[in-house]
């Protein structure tokens, strides 16, 4: 029975070694393996020429052939096509094409469709097709080198245009077309620079060829507006014949003609302001006033907005007492030339002393029993007359300020030219009334600033300025105040005037 038992056990024991060995693929004349799929690619492209060339509007294929070369089925296997450099110009599908499996030993075909655009360009392209299994196993890369060759173009047949081209001066005067024949126009302008930029722009529909300033070629740049340029010419004194030509490729040009009288410079130095509001004052026994502050801004911004007149140029003195008045007509006497211009305007209160025969301005720490702080006719003449100025123009919107003219009667008509009256050196003031009492609220100060914004003139002489609001304030003043304008007494005024130069 013991033996039964063993040999039992070694046949159960022989059973699993031997299914072991059929399980690793063991024997006892060696081992085994099954060999993996092993894939062989072939692609070609048909439909194109002998030196696969496709021409723009042209289709083609791609035959591809895929064989198993190993030893074992190969699953899931899929061809990717791509062509190098992407082009819209160039579609391919499918750009994957699907083949399945394939067994050992076998062959599959299919095919890709190439379509090339019509308006595509020349261009060399590589196509390159590779063979993909599922388990991951892959083909060699096989590369299709392909030529697109754009259409050939049809010859453009030239048809003569007969239109000029379309000429715009935009600068320094605005010139446009004239319809229906584009005919020359002339523009006739002043200027006191020793050249001028000329600025415009051509637009034909055949294409600008040459533009000409003056007999000279000069560049321009294609731009979505047309042909635009721009070039500088120089000024002789006196008059000025320029031309402006713009010429197509047909040779039809059209031109403008600009004459520029190039005159001296009339204006040379600057315009400074001494602007002086005084209306809180310290003594309890002199009378505040409300506007004179409000007043002075105003005249601030109009010098500053319509003339000549920069902010950095312009000294306002809100409630100024003695020392800071004298001290900043110290500064201005300093630094003005001969070719400069001075307006100096006062608001506040007034004061004239008929046994002295004088008149005076109160600043802020004016007192009303001592004169000490007061400033007096004479001293603003003699800064007026001690200011190295081309031309001075006091304002004063004060009480008795007449007293600071000739005895004689100060308004009267302008009688030269305005370059005359720039030319000559002059002292000249505008009072808000003779020697008497004006109001606090200034009917003097609204019509100066009204009509200083309503100037539409480049070159306004003051006495001009006065004359067209002097009835106003007479006609609209409580108490019937009567400006005054002429020369200060004894200052150098040579019978020329202000002039305001508008921007």
């Amino acid at each position: 029975m013991r033996r039964k038992n063993v040999l039992l056990v070694c046949l159960v024991l022989l059973a699993v070694q031997l299914s072991a060995r059929q399980i690793t693929g063991k024997t006892n004349t060696g081992s085994f393996r099954q060999q993996p799929p092993k894939l062989r690619l072939l692609a070609e492209l048909s439909g194109a020429s002998a030196d696969n060339v496709l021409n723009a509007g042209e289709k083609g294929a791609i035959r591809i052939e895929v064989t198993n070369e190993g030893g074992s089925p190969a699953e899931g296997v899929i061809v990717k096509i791509t062509p190098v450099p992407k082009s819209k110009d160039l579609t391919i599908l499918p750009i994957e094409v699907v083949i399945g499996s394939i067994g050992k030993g076998d062959l599959k075909t299919a095919t890709a469709v190439v379509d090339v655009a019509e308006t595509a360009k020349s261009q060399p392209t590589r196509i390159s097709v590779q063979a993909v299994a599922s388990s991951g196993i892959v083909s060699e890369t096989r590369s299709i080198n392909l030529i697109v060759r754009a259409l050939a173009k049809p010859p453009v047949v030239a048809v003569r245009d007969l239109t000029p081209p379309a000429l715009e001066i935009l600068e320094p005067v605005r010139l446009t077309p004239r319809a229906p024949k584009l005919a020359p126009g002339t523009a006739h302008f002043t200027s006191n620079a020793s050249s001028i930029t000329i600025k415009g722009i051509a637009r034909d529909s055949v294409g600008v060829a040459l533009i000409y300033v003056n007999g000279d070629e000069v560049k321009f740049d294609l731009t979505s507006q047309g042909a635009e340029f721009a070039t500088t010419a120089l000024l002789a004194m006196g008059q000025n014949d320029l031309e402006v030509r713009a010429v197509d490729r047909f040779k039809n040009e059209s031109r403008f003609s600009l004459v520029v009288k190039r005159e001296e410079k009339m204006i040379q130095g600057g315009y400074y302001a001494l602007v002086i509001a005084v209306q809180d004052y310290e003594d309890a026994n002199v009378n505040s006033l409300q506007y004179p502050i409000q007043d002075g801004q105003n005249l601030v911004s109009t010098l500053s907005t319509y003339y000549n007149f920069e902010e950095k140029d312009i000294s306002f003195l809100k409630n100024p007492n003695r020392n800071t008045i004298i001290k900043t007509f110290d500064e201005f006497a300093k630094k003005l030339t001969e070719e400069d211009n001075l307006l100096v305007f006062y608001a506040g209160h007034g004061y004239w002393d008929e046994r002295l025969k004088q008149g005076y301005w109160l600043p802020v720490d004016a007192s009303r029993n001592s004169r000490t702080e007061w400033i007096s006719n004479g001293t603003i003449r003699d800064y007026v007359a001690g200011m190295a100025t081309k031309h001075t123009l006091l304002v004063s919107d004060a009480c008795f300020s007449g007293g600071i003219f000739k005895t004689r009667d100060a308004f009267s008509k302008v009688s030269a030219a305005t370059r005359e009256l720039y030319r000559l050196p002059s002292r000249k003031a505008m009072t808000s009334g003779a020697l008497k009492e004006v109001p606090d609220k200034s009917i003097f100060v609204e019509y100066l600033i009204k009509r200083l914004r309503e100037n539409k003139d480049p070159l306004l002489p003051a006495e001009t300025l006065f004359a067209s609001f002097r009835q106003a304030v007479i006609n609209n003043s409580p108490n019937s105040q009567i400006p005054q304008y002429g020369e200060i007494r004894e200052t150098g005024d040579e019978g020329g005037d202000f002039i305001f130069v508008r921007k």
